[in-house]
């Protein structure tokens, strides 16, 4: 007896799974992506005028996203563990009931490195993390222009905690947070200066 499926659900469950695994794809190491071509899209910017001149559909399904892209956000995350000054472990909440667990490189700050051979730098290092270990824990996190790091394996993301109490949703920028307590310094890519001790 074969059973007959309303179109509905399947939309709803093909709908998810192209989006946690477009998401998927999109953070996964650079070096998958580099060796095989298979399955890259053009962006959506690329497709959709085409699509809707024609009342076509456009192509469902994962695709790489481009080396320039941002996702705009908000994405509701949950910090797992803070790896160092700048950068932490995070669930982040792509759709509904689709997690993916991710690197955050927090956009616009840079911290004193904890695994320099400089004990300056190693202790401020120590000290920025504890600060955003804190700052993480003092209310609900929210991730917005995400984009791929540069390395491969994590996002690169401004983040936003919530004031506690705050009636409004008024929300505090992580990065600027960091800076202001003096735990690190502004960064917009490239080389870093010298450290601590001048290296």
């Amino acid at each position: 007896m074969a059973r007959s499926l309303s179109l509905a659900p399947a939309f709803t469950m093909a709908t998810l799974a192209a989006a946690a695994g477009a998401f998927a794809l999109w953070m996964a190491d650079a070096a998958e992506r580099r060796g095989s071509p298979q399955g890259w899209r053009e962006s959506p910017a690329q497709t959709r005028p085409a699509a809707l001149e024609t009342g076509a559909t456009p192509a469902a399904g994962p695709r790489a996203a481009s080396a320039g892209e941002v996702l705009p956000g908000p994405f509701a995350a949950y910090s797992l563990r803070v790896i160092d000054g700048d950068t932490f472990e995070a669930r982040v909440q792509v759709w509904l009931g689709q997690d993916v667990t991710t690197r955050v490189r927090l956009r616009g700050f840079d911290a004193p490195e904890t695994k320099s051979r400089c004990a300056a730098e190693r202790a401020a290092g120590e000290d920025a993390r504890r600060a955003l270990a804190d700052a993480l824990a003092s209310g609900a996190l929210s991730l917005t222009d995400v984009s791929r790091d540069k390395y491969g394996g994590r996002i690169v993301a401004s983040a936003r905690i919530a004031r506690e109490g705050a009636a409004n949703g008024a929300s505090d920028d992580l990065a600027g947070l960091m800076l202001a307590g003096g735990y690190g310094r502004a960064y917009a890519g490239g080389k870093r200066g010298p450290n601590a001790c001048g290296e």
